[in-house]
């Protein structure tokens, strides 16, 4: 997991990470986690403002979790769905940078 060095990251997710044994990388400044971040953003309030969840956020955050989970990431070439099952079988996940 890269990120930048936010202050969200440095105590529950931190702990998160260290019990489920997640290198977590701090990048300095990295205009794609901010790009991923407005992207999900985007994602989310569209999906808020079609009404989509019935008024329930939880329902539009479980939405929007699963579209940004099966869109193809144009560094991996595949889905974040996609390369989470590549890596539980034991498999490298290969970035075209």
């Amino acid at each position: 997991m890269s990120s930048d060095d936010g202050s969200e990251f440095k105590s529950v997710v931190a702990k998160l990470f260290r019990e489920n044994n997640i290198k977590h990388t701090v990048v300095k400044l990295s205009a794609s986690i901010e790009n991923r971040n407005a992207y999900i953003q985007n994602v989310l309030y569209r999906l808020h403002r079609m009404k989509r969840g019935g008024g329930r956020v939880q329902s539009v955050i479980k939405q929007t979790q699963a579209i940004v989970n099966n869109t193809k990431h144009t560094q991996l070439k595949q889905s974040p769905k996609q390369a989470v099952a590549q890596l539980a079988k034991g498999e490298k996940v290969k970035r075209n940078d």
